[in-house]
């Protein structure tokens, strides 16, 4: 009649090999049915229906749900109308008729979804769900919605094909039709999930940003809406799942962690559950940051890493602690590769493609130039980098490693220590380097007494890609020569090294500067001086028993060369003071004059030698250049008993093997 269908007996409707999709056009691909019924069962008494919407039994078998290959227009963007803003979701009087739906009876069993969404982030997903209603009589019918072998890929977000997220089981319960009046579900359930929380997922839930112009004029409320409730759970809980956190640094391997979470009675939005995770803590062992350059080669080893997070924090970008102990760093060209691979990762906000090498190529021009390849195969995000609210270093070993190798007679790494923090990807860190002594056995030094700082940027955009060392040293000792208060600044790039140093010796000050410049042959530069140093001691220790010097003298020495050869030095020497020089050496031969000689030609023999020996002088001029292994100069003294001239050849006839030479064959 007018009110419907009147009966207090129940009706049923079966459906066998059922298929349900939009008709074909012609000259049109085939579209797949959209849903594919095998089976399904609708029972229902028309009284009860009219009184309350309630459905005696519904049941599906093995159905195929199935939106994708545009075999509906819902997701074709030519028919979707464009998003607007969403009014605000309201509660009115009377709810549509299927949200008042509710059953006695709902199964679902062995049902497939195979879905790819469109727009701007299109999300394909497969699963296979399952439905079923339990019923007591303290709870009364709760029906049970279970997905299985979940699998999500984000196929414009990420370059490579393999899943985002899956899970074993995806699990809730609710009850009908509360779930619609109450905006409660029962129970959320998530176990065996693996979730890539990488750069792909985190643009998935990016909100598009939009202008003024582009947005929808505010819509007008009606008096009979208000403010919806929040969505809560009941339970939620998350056991045997984990979650895999990529390109935190570039480099490393995915950051993996174990995921748990019960909740009870909490609204379903992001913060509120955030709020009930634990703080967690994973350890890394035995990593490896590989060269951009040469993959062999390494930037940094570090034996064990901490990790302290939220997931809060993850969601946010941000790591609460990373705490590393006996790292070794190895300071050469390899490092400042990484550290413009790293610039760029950071200003472009992009990340490198997961599963391949940072940079392969045989120069660094080309390399750069890969890494650039790389980062262009992304879209941009909002933020790329990430951010560490505490990054300690402990037992920290600082390696000199131009071209990768550890530099000739540094055996020992120097040690060094951090206490800093990572502000989206910006590092700015001073490695204490703990007072002590250390030693340089190949080159017969002793750094008495030295304690420094190594400062070191991560740099963004137009900051300097260097690390400065700054030491403080007591004493600089090489065999029996030392000097007093020292200090040596060392600054590295990918060019090269550059070094300035300077310290009290022998009543003076000497200073000086090197560079050593990082391509095949190592060339190099540098200079030292000397200024109002005493020479006595000095020439004690240097030209024992053919040369002592007394007087406050002043000393240049310049040169160039590369790791095989000197190519050019030039010395200058003046004094300061009158003194007196002394040729040691001629004592020897004094003692050494023959018996037989005569007393009188012994006596004017050794007159002669000992005025050659002595001589007091007010002043001193030297000049010396050397190429390779030759060279020669000149010392001349003035004083109150004349002159002394001396002219100085060096020449080397020893035979040497070219091994430059020898390595070419």
């Amino acid at each position: 009649d007018d009110t419907g269908w009147h009966s207090s007996s129940p009706q049923s409707l079966k459906i066998s090999e059922g298929l349900l999709g939009y008709s074909q056009e012609a000259n049109m691909p085939e579209k797949k049915p959209f849903l594919e019924l095998p089976s399904a069962e609708l029972v229902i008494t028309p009284d009860a229906w009219n009184k309350d919407k309630g459905v005696e039994l519904l049941h599906f078998e093995q159905p195929m749900i199935r939106l994708r290959d545009a075999n509906t227009p819902w997701f074709d963007p030519a028919t979707t109308a464009p998003e607007t803003v969403a009014p605000p979701i309201a509660v009115t009087a009377e709810l549509p008729w299927y949200k008042q739906l509710h059953f006695r009876s709902l199964e679902l069993n062995h049902g497939k979804v195979d879905l790819l969404t469109s727009g701007k982030k299109p999300v394909d997903a497969q699963a296979s769900v399952n439905i079923t209603t339990e019923s007591t009589e303290a709870t009364g019918d709760i029906h049970r919605l279970r997905f299985e072998t979940m699998e999500m890929r984000l196929p414009t977000l990420s370059s490579l094909p393999f899943p985002v997220a899956r899970a074993d089981r995806f699990e809730g319960t609710v009850k009908l039709p509360q779930v619609w009046t109450e905006h409660r579900i029962e129970t959320l359930s998530l176990n065996g999930a693996s979730i890539d929380a990488g750069e792909a997922l985190m643009r998935l839930f990016e909100t598009e940003s939009t202008t003024p112009s582009e947005k929808e004029a505010p819509l007008e409320k009606t008096p009979i809406e208000k403010k919806a409730a929040p969505w809560t759970v009941g339970h939620l809980s998350i056991a045997e799942s984990n979650v895999s956190v990529a390109d935190v640094v570039p480099g490393l391997p995915s950051l993996r962690f174990g995921l748990k979470l019960e909740v009870q009675d909490s609204p379903l939005e992001m913060e509120e559950l955030m709020k009930n995770s634990l703080p967690q803590r994973i350890e890394l062992a035995n990593l490896n940051i590989p060269s951009p350059y040469e993959p062999l080669r390494s930037v940094a080893e570090l034996d064990s890493v901490f990790i302290n997070f939220t997931l809060a924090g993850l969601v946010r970008k941000e790591i609460e602690k990373v705490e590393i102990v006996s790292p070794t760093l190895f300071v050469g060209e390899d490092l400042f590769w990484y550290v413009d691979y790293y610039r760029k990762y950071t200003a472009q906000n992009a990340a490198p493609t997961k599963g391949e090498p940072l940079i392969s190529g045989l120069n660094r021009a080309l390399a750069l130039a890969e890494a650039v390849k790389v980062i262009e195969q992304e879209p941009p995000t909002s933020e790329a980098a990430w951010s560490v609210r505490r990054l300690q270093i402990h037992s920290g070993k600082l390696v000199l490693a131009p071209k990768g190798k550890p530099l000739k007679g540094f055996r020992e790494p120097f040690p060094f220590n951090i206490d800093t923090e990572i502000k989206q990807g910006t590092l700015e860190a001073a490695m204490e380097i703990p007072h002590d002594t250390y030693p340089i056995p190949d080159f017969d030094v002793q750094l008495v007494g030295m304690k420094g700082k190594v400062q070191f940027n991560l740099p963004l955009k137009k900051k300097d890609n260097n690390l400065v060392e700054t030491f403080e040293i007591d004493s600089v000792r090489w065999r029996k020569l030392k000097t007093g208060k020292a200090f040596l600044t060392v600054t590295y790039d990918a060019a090269g090294i550059y070094a300035q140093f300077g310290a009290d010796a022998y009543e003076g000050y000497i200073n000086g500067a090197f560079n050593v410049y990082l391509d095949d042959n190592f060339h190099w530069d540098g200079w030292i001086g000397g200024k109002n140093v005493q020479t006595h001691e000095l020439t004690k220790i240097l030209c024992p028993g053919y040369f002592l010097m007394d007087g406050r003298v002043e000393a240049t020495l310049v040169a160039q060369g590369s790791k095989n050869e000197l190519y050019q030095a030039d010395g200058t020497f003046k004094n300061h003071t009158p003194g007196r020089f002394k040729i040691q050496a001629l004592n020897q031969l004094i003692e050494d004059m023959p018996k037989e000689w005569a007393v009188i030609q012994k006596q004017i023999t050794q007159i002669g030698l000992e005025t050659m020996r002595d001589f007091d002088y007010d002043k001193v001029e030297s000049n010396c250049r050397f190429y390779g292994r030759e060279g020669k100069g000149f010392m001349r003294f003035t004083g109150p008993q004349g002159s002394r001239n001396f002219e100085i050849n060096v020449y080397d006839h020893r035979w040497k093997t070219d091994e430059s030479a020898l390595t070419k064959q």
